[in-house]
């Protein structure tokens, strides 16, 4: 079943952020209004510091997904198809028991916004590189701070660093769908966006519920 939700939801942020801003998901009466973090917006324009933005928002995504105790996350993941504006997604959520939804919107809007600032400052990133150069060194440093960032700990008993593992694989996908827009210089906007954003955090919470079922089935192999 989870792999089958894993699936469905990248489906679905593929065609969501393939939206542009002419589409029926961009129109304004659908697009919550924000105030952009200047220092980030900044920062954004180097690569390094476009994947440090996109790594700390995500970390703050993640963070508020492990506060949702009472929230039906499988009803979110069926549901998601259905999603066409903000207030389908807000309703969603709500339905769904989920009690930071406007932080959560507001977070995904910043992935965007960064995104953003990124392809508009760096015109020579796609001139210089193809396309296939430029996901190599998008992937490089992802890995590069992933691996730098020690979010997950170090684990030396099996279970636990198998978990780690499995654990920033699952944070490792997740900053590639929210970053792949850079690849290709096309990006999302208005609702596209937010649901983009909802999307590939469906999908992360399907890999991070396997990696804490594959957790505890190690401990109890363990422990019998």
């Amino acid at each position: 079943m989870k792999k089958q939700l894993f699936i469905a939801g990248m489906l679905f942020l593929l065609v969501a952020q393939s939206c542009s801003s002419n589409d029926e998901l961009s129109s304004q009466n659908d697009q919550p209004k924000k105030e952009v973090d200047n220092r980030l917006t900044s920062d954004s324009k180097t690569l390094s510091g476009y994947i440090k933005n996109q790594l700390t928002i995500s970390t703050k995504i993640k963070d508020l997904l492990d506060q949702e105790k009472g929230a039906d996350f499988s009803m979110i993941q069926t549901g998601l198809e259905k999603v066409k504006t903000v207030d389908d997604l807000k309703m969603l959520y709500k339905n769904a028991n989920v009690k930071n939804i406007d932080q959560l919107i507001t977070l995904y809007q910043e992935l965007n916004s960064n995104t953003q600032t990124f392809v508009g400052s760096n015109p020579d990133f796609y001139s210089k590189y193809k396309e296939d150069e430029r996901l190599s060194l998008l992937t490089n440093e992802i890995d590069s701070q992933l691996d730098a960032s020690n979010i997950f700990g170090t684990a030396r008993a099996n279970c636990q660093a198998n978990f780690a593992t499995a654990s920033r694989r699952c944070m490792r996908n997740y900053l590639m769908s929210m970053t792949v827009a850079v690849v290709g210089g096309t990006i999302s906007f208005g609702a596209g966006a937010v649901i983009a954003g909802a999307a590939a955090t469906a999908v992360m919470i399907a890999c991070n519920s396997d990696a804490e079922s594959d957790y505890h089935t190690c401990m109890n192999g363990k422990n019998s």
